[in-house]
């Protein structure tokens, strides 16, 4: 029988000569009235004494979006024959019936009940060959419903959490639960407040435990900045008014005499009297005059003072903040 588009064929009605019940199964067919498959895309069954037997199907079969033709096929559960009703006057006139081996000149006595296109019973019925499709790829049990106006997809891989619970703290059962009032409290009484300017601070790890590439692609290649070659004195003490790490580089020129031993040093401190030496500089004469130019580095923290000390006098000076 040919059923028009975008429709769904809910009950069947067939006459039942006799009291042999029987199962009937919806398929496809083709427009030369072979079957396309002999899968049931739904079934029914019918029993009891001779008459009219209306037959819900097991669930409505959607006609698809364009007309196309579909099959009763009657079959009992001992594979004998199950008699019909056939009546030019009360039959289905778009249909064939297929008597034993050969097409009759009659039409089977048949009523189709449809309803139009059903949006709900379209998408619980999409929400099935979803399930089917999803659980061939993965050959896992995932579920897939249509509830309302969205569909719900659950993974049940066992030993996964896979995001479909929200886990909620649990008091502790040693120590100090901290979860009830004067400790924790994210609820009605919560306040927001300003941080304290430690925001950055925090690194969130990738899921390898590793810090992430992307950060290190925003940080500057610059290391150094504010470079300052302004000539300095020895035997002076100059401070690190900046906040940042300070390197000191001063090239100490050397002019000595016969036998004579020279030494430069650079020092550190907290106070205006730096103590703490940190580069030595250093050139010792022998039977003749000598001369020369060696650096003398220091690395300054923020608020600390440095000095050269030692030497004849500075070559060069240079300065600059670390990044």
């Amino acid at each position: 029988f040919t059923m028009p588009a975008n429709v769904f064929i809910k009950k069947i009605k067939l006459y039942q000569h006799g009291s042999d019940g029987s199962n009937i199964k919806i398929c496809k067919a083709n427009a030369n009235d072979t079957l396309e498959s002999t899968d049931a895309l739904a079934i029914g069954s019918y029993g009891g004494a001779e008459g009219e037997k209306e037959i819900t199907l097991s669930s409505p079969v959607y006609t698809g979006k364009t007309q196309r033709k579909f099959a009763v096929v009657v079959y009992g559960a001992d594979g004998s024959w199950r008699y019909l009703k056939t009546s030019g006057s009360r039959s289905y006139m778009d249909g064939r019936l297929w008597n034993y081996n050969q097409f009759t000149n009659k039409d089977l006595y048949l009523k189709v009940y449809v309803s139009d296109v059903d949006n709900n019973l379209f998408l619980v019925d999409l929400a099935g060959k979803m399930q089917t499709a999803i659980r061939t790829a993965t050959s896992n049990l995932e579920t897939v419903v249509y509830d309302t106006d969205h569909f719900e997809i659950t993974s049940t891989i066992l030993g996964k959490n896979n995001g479909s619970q929200v886990l909620k703290l649990q008091p502790p059962t040693t120590g100090t639960d901290i979860s009830g009032a004067g400790y924790l409290d994210l609820g009605a009484n919560a306040t927001e407040i300003p941080s304290d300017g430690d925001d950055y601070k925090l690194v969130r790890l990738d899921s390898n435990g590793q810090i992430p590439v992307e950060i290190f692609n925003n940080l500057s290649n610059t290391v150094f900045d504010d470079i300052d070659t302004t000539a300095k004195s020895l035997n002076t003490v100059y401070q690190n008014t900046t906040d940042k790490n300070k390197l000191v580089i001063a090239s100490i020129y050397f002019g000595i005499t016969v036998g004579a031993d020279v030494t430069s040093v650079g020092q550190i401190g907290e106070t205006n009297n730096p103590t703490t030496v940190v580069s030595t500089a250093r050139i010792k004469g022998s039977s003749y005059p000598d001369s020369g130019t060696i650096p003398v580095f220091m690395l300054v923290k923020p608020g600390w003072y440095y000095r050269v000390s030692g030497g004849t006098s500075v070559a060069s000076w240079f300065e600059c903040d670390l990044i």
